[in-house]
């Protein structure tokens, strides 16, 4: 691991000329920091998996440090950086884990984003056809009142004079059917109640003249 350190001098008479090297006291409190923070972490943590914890317990430990030896210096620990720099020696195995390690996440970032896009479209269509069937519902049911209003209304016409009824809704009702019709056919029935013929007559449309042959 690689520590940088940045800070500022807060009373430089003292730091001049009470301390021999301050600047080394300053490495010294760092290097003591470094082995401090990596005895409770493990590689894996510190250099790839919680950098942002192995970070604070390094610069918690500096400060511990210069408080107890006064080094009237101060320093903010988000300017500090702490870079992970593995042995030459598995230099190829640290960035194969390294870049194995993005692919994972890749991999895990795309598949939360396809099920966060299927269990919101999922979810849009089921509301969807809830709101439908409460429509289709609301819809029917009052379909429904509308007829037995309107039945209930027509009741007491009816009981007082069925066949008259039946006859108004079957002019109202043929009113509607041939609406649209371009030609409209009516049979009376015959008082002595017996039956009409209908003869539809199907001929063949004329022949068209054949134009005479030139000679």
């Amino acid at each position: 691991m690689k520590a940088t350190l940045r800070y500022t001098i807060s009373d430089p008479v003292r730091h001049e000329f009470d301390f021999i090297g301050a600047s080394n006291l300053v490495q010294n409190a760092l290097n003591n920091a470094l082995h401090h923070a990596a005895a409770q972490f493990t590689v894996d943590k510190a250099t790839r998996q919680d950098i942002a914890g192995f970070k604070e317990k390094l610069m918690n430990r500096v400060q511990q440090l210069v408080l107890a030896y006064g080094l009237s210096i101060e320093f903010d620990p988000r300017s500090c950086d702490v870079i992970a720099i593995p042995p030459r020696q598995v230099k190829a195995a640290f960035d194969a884990v390294l870049e194995a390690e993005n692919d994972k996440r890749k991999t895990i970032n795309t598949a939360q984003g396809e099920a966060n896009t299927t269990r919101t479209k999922a979810q849009a269509e089921a509301d969807s056809v809830r709101n439908a069937g409460r429509a289709d519902a609301t819809r029917i049911v009052q379909s429904a009142q509308a007829d037995a209003e309107y039945f209930l209304a027509r009741l007491p016409e009816f009981q007082r004079n069925p066949q008259l009824f039946r006859d108004r809704r079957l002019t109202e009702t043929m009113a509607t059917v041939l609406a649209n019709a371009q030609e409209k056919y009516f049979l009376v029935e015959r008082t002595d109640g017996t039956p009409r013929e209908l003869r539809v007559l199907l001929n063949r449309e004329p022949l068209k003249p054949s134009a005479p042959k030139q000679p």
